[in-house]
């Protein structure tokens, strides 16, 4: 729509003119074999919860633009071409909270958001489109500034033609993705989550065990079995039945079974993992939980 207008007359300089590529890859491998890319990432549910706890209160806080007065004030330029744009719709599709909660998903994700720049024959921005942080190539020119390669355009964009936002950068061009930046902590974390599944999955739990003396004659009708189970559970299970007091007969006892030591630090182990992500994002634990 807007693209064939604002590409037309460019062409894409060879090889030679760019000094160096800075874009990087979307995966990275974690030490505990778990490739951990955006997507594997957020479907932890401490990533989730940072993520758009972030992206909602941001998306949440109105965005204005003022005009300095002579006597030192300020007033806001509601009769700005730009105003309309970052106070109420950035672009067609998006409102102003779409498109900021958008953005900032993709900064605790990629550390990177691009939107870009269409201007209108004065110059003023007309809106702010955003891009797919994986179809984005930001590149070094000769003259050290950022360049913005659209493969699947087969076009570059100057600085001016792209809004680039990131979070802390190496190389003053680039954001370092959280994700992959902290992917052996994540890899963890989706470990310890993988393992939890399979042992409960595949684990046998009990709250305790009622034992006979080997002397005794065994009950051999699973009936009659399952009957005094049943009528075991329904007398003293439950927080109604606590502090309740059972009369055993034949010599049997009860043995009550303690957390299986395993279970217990995987517990433990998970939470140590929400508060590792916690302090990924800078977030109290408190605020996720």
């Amino acid at each position: 729509m807007f693209i064939p207008q604002m590409f037309r007359g460019k062409s894409r300089s060879g090889g030679g003119f760019w000094e160096a590529m800075l874009g990087g890859v979307s995966s990275s491998q974690s030490k505990a074999g778990i490739i951990i890319t955006p997507e594997t990432a957020i479907a932890l549910s401490a990533v989730r919860a940072c993520v758009t706890l972030l992206a909602e209160s941001v998306a949440q806080l109105p965005c204005e633009l003022y005009r300095r007065r002579d006597n030192g004030g300020r007033e806001r330029a509601t009769d700005h071409p730009v105003y309309d744009l970052i106070h109420s719709q950035p672009n067609k599709k998006d409102t102003s909270f779409e498109y900021f909660e958008q953005q900032q998903g993709l900064l605790g994700l990629e550390g990177n958001c691009y939107s870009i720049i269409d201007r209108d024959g004065k110059g003023y921005p007309r809106e702010l489109i955003p891009v797919n942080p994986k179809k984005v190539i930001v590149l070094k020119g000769p003259d050290g500034m950022p360049y913005y390669e659209l493969p699947e355009i087969g076009e570059t964009l100057p600085m001016r033609m792209m809004h680039h936002v990131k979070v802390f950068s190496l190389d003053g061009y680039i954001g370092s993705s959280p994700i992959q930046t902290n992917a052996d902590v994540l890899g963890l974390n989706l470990a310890v989550e993988e393992h939890a599944s399979q042992v409960f999955r595949r684990g046998c739990t009990m709250s305790g065990v009622i034992e006979r003396p080997q002397e005794a004659t065994p009950i051999k009708s699973q009936e009659k079995i399952d009957q005094l189970l049943a009528k075991w559970t329904d007398r003293y299970s439950g927080m109604r039945n606590a502090f309740s007091v059972a009369l055993l007969q034949e010599g049997m006892s009860y043995k009550q079974l303690s957390q299986d030591n395993e279970k217990a630090q995987l517990l433990q182990s998970r939470q140590w993992g929400v508060e590792e992500v916690c302090r990924l994002y800078k977030i109290p634990p408190h605020m996720v939980q």
